[in-house]
């Protein structure tokens, strides 16, 4: 791969601490060209995003350490710019509003279709592109 198609190639860091989910999410956006990195919990994440640049984090809300919509403010201390994708099983209004408000990029249900998220996670890394 040429040097610009790598800078070209976009990081996706997953914050999920089941490792099923991390593994089908890294597979499936490795089939498409994606980067993926995983990390099981908040302070995994943390370190993730001051060690590399990420266009999209994909977000677990359920997490042993810290409830994702606080680890949301953490995140974007550090990469302000990368999109976050919320994947979680929660389902009340009260955590869907809380998400708009943390100005996720999309909040998705478990379970989810992967197909879905493979495509929301793309439309999420191309809208860095746009002015």
């Amino acid at each position: 791969m040429s040097a610009a198609a790598q800078a070209q190639q976009k990081r996706v860091l997953i914050i999920d601490d089941d490792s099923s989910v991390l593994k089908l999410l890294s597979s499936a956006l490795e089939r498409k060209s994606i980067v993926a990195a995983g990390a099981g919990n908040g302070a995994d994440a943390l370190a993730a995003v001051k060690a590399c640049r990420f266009d999209v984090i994909i977000l677990d809300l359920g997490l042993p350490d810290i409830h994702g919509l606080e680890l949301i403010h953490k995140l974007r201390e550090t990469t302000p710019d990368a999109r976050v994708v919320i994947i979680t099983a929660d389902t009340t209004s009260e955590t869907l509003l809380r998400a708009i408000r943390e100005q996720a990029f999309e909040y998705i249900r478990k379970p989810f279709d992967i197909r879905e998220v493979v495509d929301i996670i793309q439309l999420a890394a191309g809208a860095i592109d746009e002015p």
